[in-house]
């Protein structure tokens, strides 16, 4: 919820792109968010996404995804293609000046903590989901 928090809009049409390739125009760089939301032409939410309620989450290559995209913001090619059905929607998009970049792990222990994390967090347009999981309890959600 939190996360639809700010892209909640009635009146505007958004675009959720999973699992898109992500192709930096200049210099070449090719990425795989886990989600992309868009509007008609700019991406307003990348999300990467670790779940392992049973075990520790991984980050690195998703916060590095993340710093990439968001450096080399001008111009993306995206393309969704899929394995079955009708062909993907592609096209050329930029990165919002207020786009949110969302790290969120479903995993177990204690939050991590992680100077990765204490520098994104830095950022106005990071967003970091924590769901803590333990044995026969709920899970405990940090937002950061």
């Amino acid at each position: 919820m939190a996360l639809l928090n700010r892209f909640c809009d009635k009146d505007r049409v958004r675009r959720i792109f999973v699992e898109p390739s992500v192709q930096v125009l200049e210099p070449r760089i090719y990425k795989r968010p886990d989600l992309l939301i868009c509007n008609q032409k700019q991406i307003i939410g990348m999300v990467e996404l670790k779940y392992v309620p049973r075990g520790r989450a991984s980050y690195s290559k998703d916060l590095e995804t993340l710093y990439i995209l968001q450096k080399n913001r001008l111009k993306f090619e995206i393309s969704n293609q899929r394995y079955r059905g009708p062909k993907g929607l592609t096209g050329t998009f930029t990165l919002a000046s207020d786009a949110v970049l969302c790290w969120a792990g479903v995993y177990s222990g204690e939050k991590i903590r992680s100077d990765a994390f204490l520098h994104a967090e830095s950022s106005q347009d990071f967003l970091a989901l924590h769901a803590l999981t333990s044995k026969d309890k709920n899970a405990i959600i940090v937002c950061s």
